[in-house]
């Protein structure tokens, strides 16, 4: 009788462990289930602002295409048709074939930096 008191005694010390230790990881869950709902209330409000700029994005590019559009029909308005030949006037002579003799940068002009910034890209290649 005495070694069943003993073994119930053990038994009641184990579970008790064990619910013990059930208690302390109910609360470490509890703990990253808050944290994982922050997460998830962080993320959805960046959704939200990402969603909205999504929007305001689509409406400038609507805008801009409209007037891109706007701004593209009058100058096709104003381009002779293809089958039209241009006026001669508008021609401009072919530098190439030209007789006259392009004019010359003056001495030192060629290489100067600050007159376009491009210039320089080019002198580092060669």
């Amino acid at each position: 009788m005495l070694d069943q008191i003993d073994s119930l005694e053990s038994l009641i010390d184990k579970v008790s462990a064990a619910m013990t230790e059930l208690k302390a990881e109910k609360d470490r869950m509890g703990e990253e289930l808050k944290t994982l709902r922050s997460v998830l209330d962080g993320k959805e409000k960046e959704m939200d602002r990402l969603s909205e700029e999504r929007e305001v994005t689509e409406k400038r590019l609507a805008a801009l295409l409209e007037k891109l559009r706007a701004s593209w029909e009058p100058a096709a308005e104003q381009d002779p048709p293809a089958d039209q030949d241009p006026p001669e006037a508008e021609e401009e002579p072919d530098p190439l074939e030209s007789d006259e003799a392009p004019p010359e940068a003056p001495a030192g002009e060629l290489f100067r930096f600050d007159k376009d910034p491009h210039q320089g890209d080019l002198a580092d290649r060669f």
